[in-house]
Formats: C-alpha cells, sequence, structure tokens
C-alpha cells in the first residue's frame, strides 16, 4: 500500500488538501509539497432548532449541567482514551460535568472501543452515547447542545466535525497537532492543548467551559472564514487550470 501511495503522489500533477499545515509535516506529503494546493473542504449544515435542542438535553436528562460532546469513529487516531483518561480530571473539579458522544463505537475494522473498556467502565455514567446521527439537523442540533465540542484526536488531517460545530455555535478543544488544529488557529474559537496528555486535555476542557462566551465566535465570522461558494469556486479554478 505504502508503494503504491508514493506512486500515485509522484505521478499525480495536483494533490489536493485541506490543510497546507498537515502536508507540511506529512512524511508522506512533504516530497511533493511544490504540488500540493490546500484548499477548505466545503462545509455544510443546518443551523440548529433551539426549540428542539432545549427539548433534547430535557430528554437526555443533562439539563443543568456543563456537557462536552465528541463524534467521530471510535479508533484509536482519534484519540478518546485520552478523553476517557480526562473525564475523572475534569469531574474533580466539575462534578456535574456531562458527556455525549455521537457515532457508532463498534467499528468493524478496529476494536478500539473494546480496548477502552477498562477506561470508559469507570466514568460510563457521565457519558451518554447517542449513536450514529444520520439526520444533518439533528447533528446540528447535536453540536448546539453541547458547552464545547473535543478533538483529542492523536493524527488527523482535518477534521470537518470541527467546522460543524463552530457553526452551531460551540467552541473547540483540540489537539495541537498538524491539520486538526488548522481550524481553532484560523478563527479563534476554541482552544489548543497538548496532545496525547490527559491532563492537558482536563485543563482545557474546565477552562473553556468556565469561560465558554469568550471563545464564542459570531456565525457570521466563522461562515466567512469556511466558505463553501469559495471552496467551490477554489476547486473549479483548480480544475479549469489543470484542463488549459
Amino acid at each position: 500500500m505504502g508503494y503504491l501511495l508514493d506512486r500515485a503522489a509522484a505521478c499525480a500533477d495536483v494533490i489536493s488538501i485541506h490543510s497546507q499545515d498537515y502536508a507540511d509535516h506529512s512524511d508522506y506529503l512533504r516530497p511533493h509539497l511544490d504540488k500540493v494546493v490546500a484548499i477548505y473542504p466545503p462545509v455544510e449544515i443546518p443551523r440548529p432548532d433551539r426549540d428542539a435542542v432545549v427539548a433534547w438535553r430535557e430528554e437526555l436528562g443533562l439539563n443543568g449541567a456543563k456537557l462536552v460532546g465528541f463524534a467521530g469513529r471510535f479508533v484509536e487516531e482519534k484519540g478518546f482514551d485520552y478523553l476517557m483518561k480526562a473525564i475523572p480530571l475534569v469531574l474533580e473539579r466539575m462534578p456535574g460535568c456531562k458527556f455525549a458522544y455521537a457515532g457508532d463505537p463498534n467499528v468493524v475494522y478496529e476494536r478500539f472501543f473494546q480496548q477502552c473498556m477498562d477506561l470508559f467502565e469507570p466514568c460510563r455514567g457521565h457519558v451518554t452515547m447517542l449513536g450514529l446521527i444520520r439526520d444533518q439537523q439533528k447533528l446540528a442540533n447535536f453540536y448546539a447542545m453541547c458547552d464545547v465540542f473535543c478533538v483529542p484526536s492523536r493524527t488527523d488531517c482535518f477534521p470537518s466535525v470541527q467546522i460543524e460545530a463552530l457553526l452551531c455555535g460551540t467552541p473547540l478543544v483540540t489537539a495541537d497537532i498538524p491539520g486538526a488544529r488548522q481550524v481553532v488557529k484560523a478563527t479563534g474559537m476554541g482552544l489548543l492543548v497538548a496532545p496525547r496528555d490527559e491532563r492537558a486535555l482536563a485543563d482545557g476542557l474546565v477552562q473553556v467551559l468556565s469561560d465558554r462566551a469568550a471563545y464564542v465566535k459570531p456565525y457570521e465570522e466563522i461562515r466567512a472564514t469556511f466558505n463553501p461558494d469559495a471552496s467551490v469556486e477554489a476547486y473549479e479554478r483548480l480544475l479549469q487550470s489543470m484542463a488549459s
């Protein structure tokens, strides 16, 4: 597989990627930086239904609680084990804090959730498992329901869930790694923390939860930075330049 990827990169005229930061730090892409074109992904998500958000929180028994959201494939790359380790540290300082996971932990190609059961069981009572959310409106309501959205990844090229969360008004706490850190750096709507460090992650979550308003930016400002029309136009210009 490595050989095929190297040959594909060598043969390509252009390599499109979402983050120049990731390319600059990628052993795979670094030899081909002259071909790399970074274009933000064209992310679309509905505006949250605020009444539905309030009703969902009440249905889940989360009214009045500080809520940390996380989502995605439950695989080693995503670093959810560090979040499981951070949860008791957050609860020491915020005993009523809750956590909500959107996704299917039982991915068929990696049994990482099962490997993390020793970490998960002690904090199970503080984690609401919502399952995989396919409906876009409900996904937007999930992000809006959370006070902060957490991305503790070991590696990540450019998790679009971060843009979705920001567009729904929810600030981030993200591991300071190439690619994943780009959204916080571009918007200032969140906090970067040391990667693979549960104490730094817990400190970051407590900091944002304690002063959430300081990290929230206007919707129009986020949409101006991550504009799907601008992304599509950038892809069109790239394809036109190649065709000519």
